[in-house]
């Protein structure tokens, strides 16, 4: 920066820091002053609203004292007769008294009479739901009517705050005994605020105390007048540069806080206090850049024009190259006594070129080669002289921190390192040469890189000190890791989904057989008990709540991977209604969910718990969206497949069912929807998201021969929609007829089930349905019980997959050996998919039932696999069924 350029930023500066102060010390109390006269006056505007408010609850209170004193009043509420009703309590008393609820009431607190009235719709409504909880003896509106004294004040009642005015019925002159209470009210409906804004030509604002939705500026003064911070009734706070707003507490008729009543008024008094100010400040920054002016002026005269020249004369000295020409200035001061000192150096450098012999070339060729190697290199490469200031970068050094060649040479190794490694991982440039300067010197350190723009990247970094001479350097290699890093975090975060799904299966193994007992004898025991019978409710409510844990363990083993994909004939929205409460308790209050079925909707066919989890992850992600809440839409409907030709769609003509999941979020990007379904893409912080939620989505729609879209603009929302193939209607009957058949038969059953409460189960329910049963603990002893009974034709196996000892799977090869005709049905609470399906599908006559299950479908599974390929050889044996009877 030139001489000149820094005396002008010295002197504007100053007079700057002047005038700041000037400005400062003025607006503390010219400002001060002005903002005491508006809050006075906006109090005095406080106080007028108020008054108003009152007025309308003086005139309440006398027409409810005139109607109180009035013999038919006194009577009708002693023999509650028709005729007053018919012509007092008609339509035209509410309308021309302005009330809402009219309330007869007896000293005991009995409503003899009470009719509500909406004034805007001129017909009869509804008493208001809270107006009976204040209508008792300890109560303001019965306690003092009792007394014979009026009570007049605001109620707050679930529709709202009411004006409310309670007084003692009594006889025309007056005299007692009191015969009741006759209590009118009306609603301070935004009609009522917006005629008391009238009257007093004010901008009035009324919201309840205790409302979840106050502004916030509400919130702020309904905190100081509660708390008393303020030390007044009333608070003034500005709500903008043109706006200021006085609040005051209204109280109800139990003298506890109800309504805040807000005053908006103009900042007519502070914005004259601002152009007094603005006034001032023109006048103090006018005579300053005068000031300014003349000091430059006498300033460049005697010194800066001077200094000026004599640069110009060293430039030309620099650019000609001729340093045998001399530079000149007059006078006995400073600047000439530099120019004698730039003269004396040109003859030092002059004697110095003619003495000095060096051998350029070699020199020029040595610096060609190194630059060649260090231009090729993968690693960028630096040197640092002994302040750590760079000396010299390769063009891989550039690339990394994004920095050009001129802009990194000169730069501080500190620049280029992110804060907190600054001083742990550099070395110490200030110590001495026979000091250690830092014990990570000479390793591969990870850090963070600070790019161009102020990023951070992950960085390896080496430092290495490099003598030469009497003269100290550092040179360094250093890499951009980045890439590498993410895929370490994407393994790490791999390995513990990996371990929290295993975790989750092996509880949902444990928790499936209880939940087959449970499920099992709770359908029994309504089997044994009469539909009248309320314990048979009672077993009703019990079975929903253990399906609905069942449901529940079936979405923890499709997180973990775990479940067996049952594809089944199924309602979309149905599917939808199952998870609407479960999707409430997710998302919290703060959002909207709206739920928009479609008419006349098509079946399709998937597995239900794989399309909960599609549902519930976009919902998920929806809510993740729109962290400062906002409105999610789910809907359903039937689309044609042309529609889909334009987007790569193989079938046209196909008839799909589409799940549509809007929300009015965040919205997304081209380049984030271009990543939407990759395993491990997330855009949320590290810790919040696993990248896998989406991308399970579209997994799970594809598989079930379905399509996704996404529609998303930055600010607009996000709409995901999933395409489903309808089911054809004969593929429907087919599937219903299919479990049409019965459940009982008389073959030979063996049950191989390691938890004794669920074996016990499982015989009884076999047993009641008239099969013979055979029962083992294990694999092992299961096979004991087949070589003990060589003449007992055994026509089924029943076993689960995991048993101490022996599995399933072995014991199923034991029994085929031993029953070639036989068939087996393998069952378990904890399955790995793939595995379940070709271990099954290996032995032939076998199938699969998952845990839990209720004893029906156990019993109409036994008897399909019995039936589907013929009589099995058992009804040969002819002592079969006395000699299974006994239960191992």
């Amino acid at each position: 920066m030139l001489l000149r350029q820094k005396t002008v930023l010295l002197l504007a500066a100053t007079l700057l820091g002047l005038a700041l102060f000037l400005f400062l010390g003025s607006r503390t109390v010219l400002l001060g002053g002005f903002a005491k006269l508006e809050k006075n006056d906006t109090c005095l505007n406080v106080e007028r609203a108020l008054n108003a408010l009152n007025d309308d609850l003086n005139n309440l209170e006398a027409t409810t004292r005139d109607w109180a004193v009035w013999d038919d009043t006194y009577y009708f509420i002693r023999d509650r007769n028709q005729a007053y009703i018919d012509s007092t309590l008609a339509d035209m008393s509410f309308i021309n008294n302005r009330v809402n609820s009219m309330l007869f009431v007896r000293p005991s607190g009995q409503l003899v009479f009470g009719r509500g009235f909406d004034l805007e719709k001129r017909q009869e409504a509804p008493l208001p739901d809270g107006i009976a909880d204040h209508l008792s003896q300890q109560g303001p509106l019965l306690q003092a009517a009792g007394k014979g004294a009026a009570s007049t004040g605001i109620l707050v009642v679930s529709e709202g705050a009411m004006l409310v005015s309670a007084q003692p019925v009594l006889t025309s002159d007056g005299e007692g005994p009191v015969g009741g209470t006759l209590i009118w009210a009306r609603y301070l409906t935004p009609q009522v605020v917006e005629s008391l804004a009238a009257r007093t030509q004010l901008s009035l604002s009324i919201m309840p105390f205790q409302s979840p939705d106050l502004p916030a500026d509400f919130v702020q003064a309904a905190s100081a007048l509660a708390n008393g911070d303020s030390g007044d009734s009333i608070v003034v706070h500005p709500l903008n540069e043109d706006q200021v707003a006085g609040y005051t507490l209204v109280r109800d008729a139990y003298g506890t806080p109800a309504l805040i009543l807000r005053v908006e008024l103009p900042r007519e008094i502070y914005a004259q206090g601002r152009t007094t100010l603005a006034y001032l400040v023109v006048v103090v920054v006018v005579v300053g850049v005068v000031f300014g002016v003349v000091v430059l002026a006498l300033l460049s005269k005697v010194v800066l024009s001077r200094l000026a020249r004599l640069n110009a004369n060293v430039h030309r000295i620099a650019e000609s190259n001729d340093i045998g020409s001399r530079v000149y200035s007059s006078g006995r001061d400073e600047v000439h006594q530099l120019a004698s000192g730039i003269n004396h150096m040109l003859d030092a450098l002059q004697k110095s070129q003619a003495e000095r012999e060096m051998p350029e070339q070699a020199r020029a060729q040595a610096q060609e080669e190194l630059k060649a190697v260090l231009d090729t290199v993968g690693e960028g490469i630096f040197t640092t002289d002994a302040n750590g200031i760079v000396l010299m970068v390769n063009p891989e050094a550039q690339r990394i921190w994004g920095y050009s060649q001129d802009e990194m040479i000169g730069m501080h190794l500190r620049e280029l390192v992110a804060e907190p490694y600054r001083t742990s991982h550099l070395p110490d440039f200030t110590a001495q040469p026979s000091v250690p300067s830092n014990r990570n010197i000479g390793k591969r350190l990870e850090i963070e890189g600070l790019k161009k723009g102020g990023s951070t990247f992950a960085l390896e970094l080496q430092v290495n000190p490099t003598p030469m001479g009497n003269r100290r350097f550092y040179s360094g290699a250093a890499s951009d890791i980045t890439e590498r890093k993410r895929l370490e975090a994407h393994l790490v975060q791999s390995q513990k989904m990996d371990s929290v799904g295993r975790l989750a299966g092996g509880v949902c193994h444990d928790f499936n057989n209880l939940l087959t007992l449970i499920l099992g004898y709770i359908q029994m025991s309504r089997e044994q008990v009469l539909s009248t019978n309320p314990v048979a409710n009672y077993l009703g409510e019990a079975e929903k709540a253990a399906q609905r844990a069942a449901f529940l363990t079936n979405q923890l083993l499709s997180f973990s991977r775990h479940q067996v994909v049952e594809p089944t004939v199924v309602d979309l929205n149905r599917v939808v209604f199952d998870t609407d409460k479960m999707l409430r308790q997710f998302i919290g209050k703060e959002i909207e969910l709206v739920v928009l079925p479609g008419q006349y909707l098509p079946s399709v066919k998937a597995d239900p718990a794989n399309l909960h989890q599609v549902v519930m992850n976009l919902v998920i992600n929806a809510r993740d969206a729109m962290p400062q809440g906002g409105k999610i839409t789910i809907s359903t409907a039937t689309v044609d497949g042309g529609q889909g030709t334009d987007k790569g769609w193989e079938d046209a003509e196909q008839i799909y069912v589409m799940l549509s999941v809007a929300d009015t979020g965040i919205g997304m990007s081209d380049e984030v929807k271009a990543h939407l379904f990759e395993p491990f893409f997330t855009t949320k912080p590290m810790g919040q998201g696993t990248g896998l939620g989406l991308s399970t989505c579209y997994s799970i729609v594809r598989r079930s021969g379905g399509h996704i879209e996404v529609e998303s603009q930055p600010g607009k929302g996000t709409n995901f929609k999933v395409y489903l193939p309808a089911v054809a209607v004969e593929e429907e009957v087919e599937e219903e007829a299919e479990h049409g058949n019965g459940d009982s038969g008389n073959e030979t059953v063996l049950v191989a089930e390691d938890e004794p409460r669920l074996r016990a189960m499982v015989v009884e329910v076999l047993r009641q349905h008239g099969y013979a049963v055979l029962e083992a603990s294990d694999g092992m002893e299961a096979l004991q019980l087949i070589r003990q009974r060589q003449g007992l034709q055994m026509d089924l196996l029943f076993t689960d997959m995991v048993m101490p000892r022996m599995g399933g799977m072995e014991l199923a090869e034991g029994f085929k050996r031993q029953f070639p005709r036989g068939k087996v049905l393998f069952s378990s609470g904890y399955t790995e998919s793939p595995v379940i399906h070709s271990e099954v599908a290996g032995h032939a006559s076998s199938d699969f039932i998952q845990k839990p299950f209720l004893p029906a479908d156990l019993a109409r599974k036994v008897r399909e696999m019995l039936d589907r390929h013929g009589p099995t050889g058992s009804a040969m044996s002819g002592d079969k069924t006395s000699d299974a009877s006994a239960s191992h």
